[in-house]
């Protein structure tokens, strides 16, 4: 095993020289382009120890053990990374493993969605595990359930009406906010892309996909927030 290097400060963070344990049980001296910046466990910024570095087979790849160093983690993970092409010289690809960090919504949308908030967590845990090709349609689906259970609070008389119908179609309908009913759009033209053989949009991403769902549920927070406060607060005579 190297010996452990602990990074002090930003400034020592890159490029840091260790030594990889090979296949033959000898060692060979590289330089790591580069460190993770935050512990995937705890997910705090965090310049690492470096315990342990070895070469896996034919050598163009290595993993490293790093420990994180905040006092309330102390964690073990791990950084697998590829041979840049400069000699012995490897650049950081990944990092495991990934711990799932909920996301957090006000009160108001886990009351009115709170399946919208359960699927769009499990999709979260889901991306923390790597799994990519099932995010995009999940993220559709929690899509479809904030919109249709923002519908139905518009309309409670139509319940059943709103249930049966086309996603589109309910945006199109009872979001009338412009800005929010266009992210509405959006996302559900990203997110039937993930659902289909052929992407039409190849420019726009999972990252694409996640922002516009938050704008959609911050266009929803805010019509429940003000409805709240003009509720509570009636205007002077």
């Amino acid at each position: 095993m190297s010996t452990p290097i602990l990074i002090e400060n930003e400034n020592d963070v890159s490029p840091v020289t260790v030594k990889a344990k090979r296949f033959w049980d000898d060692e060979r001296k590289i330089v790591l382009d580069d460190l993770p910046s935050h512990c995937p466990l705890c997910h705090e910024k965090v310049y690492p120890a470096c315990l342990s570095t070895v070469m896996l087979a034919g050598e163009a790849r290595l993993q490293t053990a790093f420990q994180c160093v905040n006092e309330t983690c102390r964690r073990i993970f791990i950084g697998e990374y590829q041979a840049t092409g400069m000699p012995n010289q490897f650049a950081l690809v990944d990092v495991i493993p990934g711990e799932w960090e909920p996301e957090t919504f006000c009160d108001e949308i886990r009351h009115l969605s709170p399946m919208f908030v359960t699927i769009y967590n499990q999709v979260m845990q889901a991306r923390a595990l790597k799994l990519d090709q099932l995010t995009g349609v999940g993220l559709r689906k929690a899509l479809e359930f904030l919109v249709k259970d923002f519908a139905k609070y518009l309309a409670p008389e139509k319940a059943e009406e709103i249930e049966k119908a086309f996603l589109s179609e309910c945006i199109r309908t009872y979001i009338d906010d412009h800005k929010t009913k266009a992210c509405a759009d959006r996302a559900a033209w990203l997110g039937n892309d993930e659902a289909h053989y052929i992407r039409k949009w190849e420019r726009q991403d999972i990252d694409d996909l996640l922002l516009l769902i938050r704008l959609v549920a911050n266009g929803v927070e805010n019509h429940l927030l003000t409805e709240k406060y003009i509720g509570e607060m009636p205007g002077r005579n």
